[in-house]
């Protein structure tokens, strides 16, 4: 559906379905912290939903973080829990994309060889990112993956 989608929206429209989404969630994470009337029960639907829209907004405009980071915050998933979580869903729905992306010629031989330059930072960037895990606690996280959501939806809306 994604790519059905991306070949014939408006880029506007890319944009501004998953930035209005996002904004959404994220008032209503903050509200639900802060209002009783408004706190998050979790269904077994959500995840679903949260996945099918990371999926399509990824396919979409590469815009599919949103979805799955406010389902996330919304688990109250913890950091090191929420990192990985969203690091096998995000190399699933690429592996997926992969196919369509090479057949449509997004991603060609030469575009591919170009950044296998970044192969020998993975391992520093894990090594890191585990250091600043083990440092942050739950609170800052959660604040820090809202600001994040919030900035994301507006850049989406603006951009």
């Amino acid at each position: 559906m994604g790519v059905a989608l991306l070949t014939t929206l408006p880029d506007d429209a890319l944009r501004h379905i998953p930035g209005l989404f996002t904004l959404i969630i994220a008032a209503y994470k903050l509200g639900s912290d802060t209002l009783a009337a408004l706190a998050y029960r979790p269904r077994r639907w959500h995840g679903w939903l949260a996945g099918w829209g990371s999926g399509f907004g990824s396919a979409l405009a590469n815009a599919g973080a949103p979805p799955i980071t406010a389902y996330l915050l919304l688990q109250r998933t913890a950091p090191i829990t929420f990192v990985a979580t969203t690091i096998v869903f995000f190399l699933v729905v690429n592996l997926l994309k992969l196919p369509i992306f090479v057949a449509t010629d997004v991603i060609d031989g030469p575009r591919l060889a170009r950044t296998l330059w970044a192969l020998p930072l993975i391992p520093v960037g894990v090594w890191l990112g585990k250091e600043l895990l083990r440092r942050i606690d739950q609170k800052k996280f959660e604040w820090l993956m809202l600001a994040l959501l919030v900035w994301a939806g507006v850049s989406l809306l603006v951009g």
